[in-house]
Formats: structure tokens, C-alpha cells, sequence
């Protein structure tokens, strides 16, 4: 694991504080990568959040010399499917999750997806969230990215009576008191017709009690694969378009169950000659425990042929797949070379971002054209066509 160092981003207007963080990379972030970090920050004291303004959060990528290269062109959005910007803010109050008789509660009828689901879109409840005083708000209901609300005024509940069937121990807690006690104030909450179809806002507000749990539930899309490009998380927001904390009461967070689908499933090959015998080599990425006395199952086309008694073998690169990255490492030699003569025209041969550039492509060079001769060893033995690369 690489060590990356970070430091506070110091504010010029106020010197004792500090606004954001600089990492300071030890390795090279590559082009057209996915990267992810969590940062320990300090949100704003009750009495300076009154006067801050909407919340930006940016990402910006620097040079050794702090040249802009990268950068976030719009602040950094809760959801990436809302059509407004704004990210996420601060509020009054949330729930403990650590307490059964205050922890919100989430609820899904089913976790496979409604695309290959009978009954279609599922029902989505959520139950147990209170106000730790009376307050009146606009109620938001925000779904992970790739959920869609979609239902009818007769699939929405949101009285005590209407939830109970989609909670578990009949919406009772462990004090035996109900898990919803009262109707949501809000009233009915259309489903979207356009962007964002993964969020519910209430008509108009609703006065809260306080310390009285509340609850919905509607139908809603499974997708077909998780959310991992943002929060996998069900958000209920009260007050979230207000600019002032004491008209921002509530903020709830649930942890999305993970979609019972085997995703990021990969297959490559030895050998793709026709009448030839070959090994498959296949990658998935699982979602749900599975015990020792389960099964994995493959199916291919009707014209393959497996034996009956199988044989599975170590989970080696195939070749095709081998050839796929040495191509990409291929390629990204060719920019780094670029990028060197370029740097040479401008500062120099002897200059020393061009000697380190010049000694990292020798070094790769010569690794490079080690793999490319096995490479082609393997592909020789195993008869595969010259440019295949795969899919």
C-alpha cells in the first residue's frame, strides 16, 4: 500500500482554519482510472453554518510546480443524477444508528433486478425516522443513483396501518412499540416523470412532530448492478434546498442492500480455434455469502462441449486478456515517450524531469519488449490468431 501524505489547505481570509487538503501522491495516477480516498474533516460550528453559502466541493489535480492540470467543472454532486447543483450540506440533526428505538429502518422486498424480476419494480420501505423537535419542511427522498421510483398513488403508503406487511416483526420494535406511529405530514409524494427518477420531494411541507418516528413506502426499479459510482445509500433530507441550518432539521443515511447480481464478469480463452480444445478462465464479482454446500453455474452455448466430470484449473491470466493489458502498457509507453521529447524540445536534454522521464522509459523498454517475446511464445503454443485481443 502506498503512503500518501496530506496536509490542510490553510484559508487566506481566516489562518486558523482550513477549508480542504492537499494529498501528496507517492506513485502516478494513470489517465482514465477510477480512484477513491475518505478524508477526517471537521464540519462548521451551529453558529457559523448560518452564514455560510451553498456548499461547493471541488477536485483538482496539480503538478509537482502546482500547475493546474485536471479539475472539476461543477461542484461535486450528492447524487449524480439530480438536475440542480448543490452537494451535500449540513443539518440539525440525525438519528443514531446505534440505538434500535431511534435507527431508521430499510426495508426491500427483493434485491435481484426488475429486469429479470415477474413481479416488477419492488416496494421500498422505510420506517423510524423522528425530528428531535417540531419543525416544518419539505420532505426529500434520495434512492442510490441507479434506482428508479415508479409507482401509482395506490402503490405509495405512508400510514402506520398501510407499512406494517413491509417491515419486519409487523413494524413492531423491541419494546413492542410501533416502528411507524404516525402518518407522514407531507401527504401523498408523486413518483418523478423526469430527472432525478431516483429521488422523491414533497409537494409541500409538513409539520413534524417531534420525537414521533414517521415512515413511506413506494415501488421502485432494482438496476441491474450495483451503485459504485456514488453513495450506495438511501438519504431522507428535510429542509435540503433551504440555505439556513435551522430550516435544515433532519438528515438520515441507510446503507443500500447490496443488488443480488453477479457483476464485472469477465471471460477469456486459450485458444479460439475452431474443433480445438481450449480452457475458458471466468472472473465475476459476487454480492451475497454463499455456503460450502452451493453451487456455481455456468452455461455457454449448445455447441460447446464440456466433460462430464470437470476440471477447473488456477485462475492464471488467459492469453487473450495477457495481450489486452500488454497492449495498454504498450500504448501508455508510447504517451510517456511523447511526453519525454516533447519536455526535451523544451527544456533540454540535460534538464532533470527529461533524465528521469528518459530513465524510466529505458527500464520500461526493456521489460516491455521481455513480455511481448513470452507473450508471443504462449500465443504461438495455444494457436491463437495474431490480432485478437479479445472483446
Amino acid at each position: 500500500t502506498r503512503q500518501i501524505g496530506c496536509k490542510g489547505i490553510q484559508s487566506q481570509a481566516f489562518p486558523s482554519r482550513y477549508y480542504g487538503a492537499a494529498l501528496q501522491l507517492s506513485g502516478r495516477l494513470r489517465a482514465a482510472r477510477r480512484y477513491g480516498f475518505s478524508l477526517r474533516m471537521n464540519t462548521p460550528s451551529p453558529a457559523l453554518s448560518e452564514v455560510l453559502p451553498v456548499q461547493i466541493w471541488s477536485l483538482q489535480t496539480l503538478t509537482y510546480q502546482e500547475e493546474e492540470i485536471d479539475g472539476t467543472t461543477a461542484t461535486v454532486p450528492l447524487n449524480p443524477r439530480q438536475v440542480r447543483t448543490g452537494s451535500f450540506g449540513l443539518y440539525q440533526y440525525q438519528p443514531s444508528v446505534l440505538d434500535p428505538l431511534t435507527s431508521p429502518v430499510l426495508s426491500l422486498a427483493s434485491r435481484y433486478p426488475t429486469s429479470i424480476s415477474v413481479g416488477g419494480p419492488v416496494y421500498i420501505a422505510i420506517g423510524g425516522f423522528s425530528f428531535a423537535e417540531a419543525k416544518s419542511c419539505v420532505l426529500r427522498v434520495v434512492a442510490p443513483a441507479l434506482f428508479q421510483w415508479t409507482y401509482l398513488q395506490t402503490e405509495f403508503m405512508s400510514t402506520p396501518a398501510s407499512l406494517t406487511p413491509y417491515f419486519p416483526n409487523a413494524g413492531k420494535l423491541e419494546d413492542g412499540s410501533l416502528l411507524v406511529e404516525e402518518e407522514l405530514p407531507v401527504g401523498y409524494i408523486p413518483a418523478p416523470l423526469v430527472e432525478p427518477l431516483n429521488e422523491l420531494v414533497s409537494v409541500s411541507e409538513g409539520n413534524f412532530k417531534a420525537n414521533v418516528r414517521y415512515g413511506l413506502a413506494a415501488r421502485a426499479r432494482v438496476p441491474d448492478v450495483p451503485t459504485t459510482g456514488s453513495t450506495n445509500a438511501f438519504l431522507i433530507l428535510c429542509g435540503s434546498t433551504e440555505s439556513r441550518l435551522s430550516n435544515r432539521p433532519l438528515a438520515v443515511r441507510m446503507e443500500a442492500p447490496r443488488v443480488a447480481a453477479l457483476v464485472d464478469a469477465r471471460i477469456g480463452y486459450s485458444s479460439n480455434i475452431a474443433g480445438a480444445k481450449g480452457r475458458l478462465r471466468l472472473s465475476i464479482r459476487t454480492a451475497t455469502d454463499l455456503s460450502a454446500s452451493g453451487a456455481l453455474v455456468v452455461r455457454g452455448p449448445v455447441e460447446f462441449a464440456a466433460p462430464s466430470s470437470c476440471v477447473l484449473a488456477s485462475t492464471s491470466f488467459a492469453v487473450n486478456e495477457k495481450t489486452e493489458a500488454l497492449r495498454e502498457r504498450l500504448i501508455n509507453y508510447e504517451k510517456l515517450a511523447d511526453k519525454q521529447a516533447i519536455q526535451e524540445q523544451v527544456l533540454g536534454p540535460t534538464a532533470k524531469q527529461v533524465l528521469q522521464l528518459a530513465s524510466e522509459l529505458s527500464s520500461e523498454l526493456a521489460l516491455l519488449r521481455l513480455e511481448v517475446a513470452e507473450l508471443f511464445r504462449a500465443r504461438a503454443a495455444v494457436r491463437a490468431l495474431p490480432i485478437d485481443v479479445g472483446d
